[in-house]
């Protein structure tokens, strides 16, 4: 595996607080996500903030980038309680974690989750990463998405987006 080029990612970050400050706020996200997309490429995203309350994520706002526009409600109302990503997450915070790192594959797309939710969204590969503020009790969550199987995050990737997110999540 090769380093991540730490370069990128402190030009990606300058961009992202350059344009915090200077996007209107109903397309900073897109903005931001068009910039880590040049770092580390992925079809969909989704970007939610909310507080934590034990185990239980409460979501307060969720940003979708090339999802469907009901994604949302579906995921909240039916997905949610059995998402093996958002458990992943929650486990270890900071921490940028692959879908297929926390179970094999064959057993993903044998669930209820693939069926019903991923692979109507032609979703193959995920990744995600929580932030959480002990003082506000908040929390914001990034999920990336790709549609080709055959080309997973890789640890470098991974490293990167790990990078990034401890500094802008924060």
């Amino acid at each position: 595996m090769g380093e991540i080029d730490i370069h990128a990612v402190t030009d990606v970050t300058r961009q992202i607080f350059h344009d915090a400050r200077t996007e209107p706020t109903g397309s900073f996200p897109d903005r931001a996500l068009e910039r880590l997309k040049a770092l580390v490429p992925f079809d969909a995203c989704k970007w939610a903030s909310g507080t934590l309350n034990g185990d239980t994520a409460y979501v307060h706002s969720i940003h979708l980038h090339n999802l469907p526009d009901d994604d949302t409600d579906v995921y909240l109302d039916r997905i949610k309680p059995q998402d093996p990503l958002l458990e992943g997450v929650m486990a270890s915070p900071g921490k940028t974690v692959d879908l297929y790192d926390l179970m094999p594959r064959e057993m993903f797309i044998a669930s209820e989750v693939y069926k019903t939710y991923v692979q109507p969204l032609g979703i193959e590969h995920a990744v995600a990463t929580l932030a959480y503020n002990s003082e506000l009790g908040m929390y914001a969550m990034i999920s990336l998405f790709r549609r080709d199987y055959d080309t997973p995050f890789t640890g470098q990737e991974k490293a990167a987006i790990n990078s990034l997110f401890s500094v802008l999540l924060d």
